[in-house]
C-alpha cells in the first residue's frame, strides 16, 4: 500500500474580522502520495465560513465545504456525508462518494440563561449536501432542518460547548424513508472559525 512513498502537503488558513460584527474564515489543504514520480493518491478539502453577530442575541452562520479523494492503488476510497460529517439528520455514513459537497446555515442564539457553571443557547439550522463519484454529476442534493440545545461552560468545556440536536431528513435516500427525527449529542460547534 502507501508505506513508504513520498507524501505532500500544502494547507492554507485564512481568518478575518470584515468589519465590528462580521467574522469570516477560509481553510485549503491538499495532500499527497507519489510513487515513482506519479500521484499515487490525493486528498483535497476546502471550507469558507463567516459568521454575523449584529443582531444580538443572534450569530448567523453560514459554513460551505467540499472534500475529494482519488485513489490509484488499493481499495477505492471512500467518503462519507450524514451525522457528525456535514449533513446533520441522516445517519453517519448514510451517503457515499469520492466527492461531497455541502452548506450548513445556522442560527445560534443565546438564551441568556445559566444555572450554576451552565450557560444555555439554542440553534435551528439547515444542512444540504451531496455526494457523488467524478464521472457521475454531482447528483441530487439531500437536505436537513432541526434545532438544538447549546450548553457551555468555560470552568467544565473551556471555549467548547455541548451540543443536542433534533434533526429532520427533508430527502428519501435510495427508497429508504426517513421520516424520522434524529437525535444526537456531542462536544463542538457543527462548525466554526
Amino acid at each position: 500500500s502507501g508505506q513508504g512513498q513520498p507524501t505532500g502537503t500544502f494547507e492554507w488558513t485564512v481568518r478575518r474580522s470584515l468589519g465590528p460584527t462580521t467574522f469570516a474564515s477560509t481553510r485549503a489543504r491538499l495532500e499527497g502520495r507519489f510513487r515513482a514520480g506519479e500521484a499515487a493518491g490525493w486528498t483535497g478539502s476546502a471550507r469558507l465560513t463567516a459568521f454575523e453577530r449584529r443582531i444580538a442575541p443572534h450569530t448567523l452562520g453560514a459554513s460551505a465545504f467540499w472534500l475529494q479523494t482519488d485513489e490509484t492503488q488499493g481499495l477505492p476510497p471512500q467518503l462519507t456525508l450524514g451525522e457528525g460529517r456535514g449533513l446533520r439528520g441522516y445517519p453517519a455514513r448514510q451517503l457515499t462518494g469520492t466527492r461531497v459537497v455541502g452548506l450548513n446555515l445556522e442560527d445560534r442564539i443565546d438564551l441568556d440563561a445559566s444555572l450554576g457553571a451552565l450557560d444555555f443557547g439554542a440553534a435551528v439550522f439547515f444542512d444540504v449536501g451531496w455526494a457523488s463519484t467524478p464521472g457521475e454529476g454531482y447528483g441530487r442534493p439531500f437536505s436537513a432542518a432541526g434545532f438544538g440545545l447549546r450548553i457551555g461552560s468555560n470552568r467544565l468545556l473551556g471555549r467548547g460547548v455541548a451540543r443536542l440536536d433534533v434533526s429532520f431528513p427533508l430527502d428519501d435516500v435510495d427508497g429508504d424513508d426517513l421520516d424520522s427525527p434524529l437525535v444526537s449529542f456531542s462536544l463542538g460547534q457543527a462548525f466554526g472559525l
